[in-house]
């Protein structure tokens, strides 16, 4: 007996670094998930669509630019019919010929269907400026979308190593659950030999049992909790949600120091927000500049031609060329009141932007925090799981003299387990501050 509990606590005691749990289906790298994610992810895909239909938008308005042509048809017939009366001598009074006409002379179109076509071609001049201005600012929105495709992306890196590594953590978490649970379950199958011995009071008996029942219930819980996190990162790698997810170990921690002033410095360079909010100011800047430009007349070079056909009395061409003016010069000050309007908007897209950019400078200093709070809990629980060992190593030796009981040992492999479940945690919770700490200084 002696010895079969050594070496339970031996084989406890080789408790494994983080790895992911094993299981059917190929085993899943971070950086298979992250290429998976950004590939398939169906938001990410829509928000690329909105980049499309802004490009098709400055490709549209570009068009504006070239000359409008419009035919049209007109097939009918007269309800009243058209008639002209030309009084005698009306267009005067010749020697030779006498007045002309020497009667006076009714003209009447004949009833029946007439056909006029109508042909125009306008080439705008002064709106030139004003389409330019609004391609500029078509052009800032398919900026701007881009730079929202590229926000999400980095949140949806950020999102997957986040779900990766808190699948990890309660698969970690379930180990050490499995663990506690045949410690307690070789706890009270010992307490049990106790009572019947009256070493102990059945009360220790039953608070062991306790225990047990409890572990049981966090059993479930972090079952359900990966099952969940599973489900998520499935969803965000536009997979069927019920595809089997197994993952790689993640790495031991490294090196990682950064200069704070180098990473605000990138962070202003490469941050998603500063880049939209400076967008929104120039759109807004763009915007005002449209809205003064509608005072300038529009004036447009015009060719008309126009055929008549089944009507005799009027000629069978018309053509016209010549230039048209389109000008508002009184709008009782309704150009005004829209240009301060939009001078405010440029004084709000401002303020935003320095806003962003306070924000910006907070979030990467915070995320700077909690990585270096990350690396000094790493190093605390690596010290609580050494100091942990030690105390299994002492009471295994002490049990093997006589001097300790086998509830000592187990309590002690108890320790262990949990030091080292804290630790593989601290280790994940670094990856995870890290993680959100190259999201604020904006990288991928």
């Amino acid at each position: 007996m002696r010895r079969a509990l050594l070496v339970l606590a031996v084989l406890l005691a080789s408790v494994p670094r983080v790895r992911g749990q094993g299981g059917g289906g190929e085993t899943l790298t971070l950086d298979q998930a992250l290429s998976l994610a950004l590939a398939g992810n169906r938001p990410i895909a829509a928000a690329k669509l909105d980049v499309e239909k802004a490009e098709q938008d400055v490709t549209l308005l570009k068009t504006r630019r070239r000359p409008l042509f419009d035919v049209r048809v007109l097939e009918g017939g007269f309800l009243m019919p058209m008639e002209f009366f030309f009084k005698t001598g009306l267009f005067g009074t010749f020697p030779s010929t006498g007045p002309v006409p020497m009667q006076d002379t009714p003209v009447a179109s004949p009833r029946g269907l007439n056909t006029i076509a109508l042909f125009t071609a306008s080439q705008p001049l002064t709106q030139l400026h004003r389409i330019g201005i609004g391609t500029q600012l078509y052009s800032l929105g398919r900026t701007l979308a881009e730079e929202k495709v590229r926000e999400q992306q980095q949140s949806l890196v950020a999102d997957v190593k986040r779900l990766y590594y808190g699948i990890l953590t309660a698969q970690s978490g379930l180990r050490a659950v499995d663990e506690a649970i045949t410690l307690f379950k070789e706890l009270d199958r010992v307490m049990t030999d106790y009572v019947e011995r009256q070493v102990v009071l059945p009360a220790d008996r039953l608070s062991v049992q306790t225990q047990l029942a409890k572990v049981g219930q966090q059993r479930l819980t972090v079952l359900n909790t990966e099952a969940t996190l599973k489900e998520q990162l499935n969803l965000l790698m536009g997979r069927d949600v019920e595809t089997a997810v197994n993952l790689s170990p993640v790495p031991d921690a490294t090196i990682f120091e950064v200069d704070l002033a180098a990473a605000q410095k990138r962070a202003a360079e490469r941050r998603p927000a500063l880049r939209q909010a400076d967008l929104n100011v120039k759109r807004a800047e763009t915007d005002l500049r449209l809205k003064k430009a509608e005072a300038i007349p529009d004036l447009s070079l015009f060719f008309a031609y126009t055929r008549l056909i089944n009507i005799e009395i009027l000629p069978k061409s018309i053509m016209a060329l010549g230039v048209t003016l389109d000008w508002e010069p009184f709008d009782w000050g309704r150009r005004k009141i829209e240009t301060a309007t939009r001078e405010r908007t440029v004084q709000q897209a401002t303020l935003a932007a320095r806003e962003a950019a306070a924000r910006v400078q907070v979030d990467v200093n915070a995320r700077f925090r909690k990585v270096a709070e990350a690396r000094a809990l790493l190093q605390v629980t690596e010290l609580a799981r050494r100091t942990a060992q030690e105390k299994l190593r002492v009471a295994t030796d002490r049990y093997e003299t006589d001097a300790a009981l086998v509830k000592d040992v187990l309590e002690a492999q108890a320790g262990l387990a949990e030091a080292t479940q804290k630790h593989e945690e601290a280790l994940l919770a670094l990856w995870t501050a890290r993680a959100e700490f190259e999201q604020a200084i904006g990288e991928s």
